[in-house]
């Protein structure tokens, strides 16, 4: 892919596509997409198909059966999250071996795969269906991508929005912005549009820290991430920076939503962060 510019900000490296994810995309617009399909797909990768099996078998899902296949994974959980899991595999992947002062691409996994698992509850308790279920999950999932482009690409960055946040009591914005001229909000939204995402899930990334400026009014995958995202981080601190990120209870109340407020934070309590704690190398 080419360049992209955010803001003042020149983004030259972007992780590639994994051929098992470009082959599960032609499968998922094929005339008659296949489970049995998606199944192979993934056995020709063999790495890829055992780690998405170790997730998918782990707490983090709470599956009642044990998971054997690859196809029996995405007839459970749908083709599009089993895409997405390909794609985080492969990104998160990455950084295997790297180290980035002031970024930890470990506590962004787990925390990724919780607000997927949040969003994904707070869909279904909502009655939505399992198509908006599946892209809330995806839209979590993906939702701090920006956050890995910035690390790759500006690693010098990170320690400094690190000491600012510690230093000055900023939110992570705030010195993104003061440091970057822009966030990992955008940055990650401008990344998903490239790859092809939905309208839905650029949206979740580009606004899960400001809900207000969601396009869509009511409740919409980007309200639900929002949301996921807030109450996992009031749930944990990191890097030892105390978490800035609460739900837009006024805004919920404009909605018309504040009622639903207790109930998504119950159904976020029912599942204890770090329940993906799977590492994406293993």
């Amino acid at each position: 892919l080419p360049m992209f510019h955010v803001g003042g900000l020149c983004i030259k490296t972007l992780p590639a596509m994994p051929q098992s994810y470009l082959e599960l995309e032609q499968e998922l617009h094929s005339d008659n997409p296949s489970i049995k399909h998606v199944g192979e797909i993934l056995e020709r990768d063999m790495a890829m198909s055992a780690k998405v099996l170790h997730l998918v078998n782990s707490a983090f899902f709470g599956l009642r059966e044990r998971v054997a296949h690859p196809a029996q994974a995405a007839s459970l959980l749908g083709i599009n999250t089993i895409k997405s899991l390909v794609l985080a595999f492969h990104v998160f992947g990455a950084w295997k071996d790297r180290h980035v002062p002031g970024f930890h691409p470990e506590i962004l996994w787990t925390h990724s795969l919780d607000v997927a698992l949040m969003a994904r509850e707070i869909a279904g308790v909502e009655g939505l269906s399992s198509s908006v279920k599946e892209e809330s999950y995806i839209a979590g999932m993906f939702h701090d991508i920006g956050k890995l482009i910035l690390a790759d690409n500006l690693p010098e960055s990170c320690e400094a929005i690190d000491r600012i946040m510690k230093e000055s009591g900023l939110s992570l914005l705030q010195a993104e912005t003061e440091v970057l001229g822009a966030t990992h909000a955008e940055t990650g939204a401008y990344l998903l549009a490239l790859w092809g995402f939905t309208d839905s899930v650029v949206s979740a990334c580009a606004f899960h820290h400001a809900p207000r400026q969601i396009p869509t009014r009511g409740l919409s995958t980007a309200l639900i991430v929002h949301v996921a995202n807030a109450f996992d981080h009031s749930n944990r601190a990191f890097g030892g920076v105390e978490p800035k990120d609460r739900v837009d209870v006024e805004w919920l109340e404009k909605e018309g939503l504040k009622a639903r407020y207790d109930v998504w934070r119950q159904t976020a309590m029912d599942f204890s962060p770090g329940g993906g704690s799977s590492t994406p190398d293993k």
